[in-house]
């Protein structure tokens, strides 16, 4: 393979790559349901960061912008919609951090900040040399 081509992942390891966030988010939201009291600050970042994060650290040479974007806002998306979710259930009944008024603000900033964090060591760990 020369140095422009890209392997890309296929369907069946993007699908199991996908479905890491979506077992956190259907575990959070479960947990969140059974103990509403509980806030679990980082379900909503780990949910953002995951996609890509596993991308970079099994392909890093596959990660184009195009598909770090996908990955982002797949993660992105499914905090933000189980933290819509247990919102309107009026499950999100546990303390926020100080800067944050209510543990759904928390949980969209945790989105955001995990979203961040996802980019930054998939771009990081595309820049390294892939571990052979």
């Amino acid at each position: 393979m020369t140095s422009t081509q890209r392997e890309t992942p296929s369907t069946a390891d993007l699908r199991r790559r996908l479905l890491w966030p979506a077992g956190l988010a259907l575990l959070w939201v479960v947990l969140a349901i059974i103990w509403p009291a509980t806030t679990y600050h980082l379900a909503p970042l780990l949910i953002a960061a995951v996609p890509l994060v596993l991308v970079a650290f099994d392909q890093p040479e596959s990660i184009g912008l195009r598909s770090a974007i996908m990955l982002t806002l797949f993660g992105v998306a499914l905090a933000v919609g189980a933290a819509i979710l247990l919102e309107v259930l009026g499950k999100l009944q546990g303390p926020a951090f100080d800067p944050f008024s209510s543990p759904f603000t928390e949980a969209l900033a945790a989105a955001v900040a995990g979203a961040v964090i996802g980019l930054v060591v998939a771009f990081f760990r595309k820049e390294r040399d892939p571990i052979k």
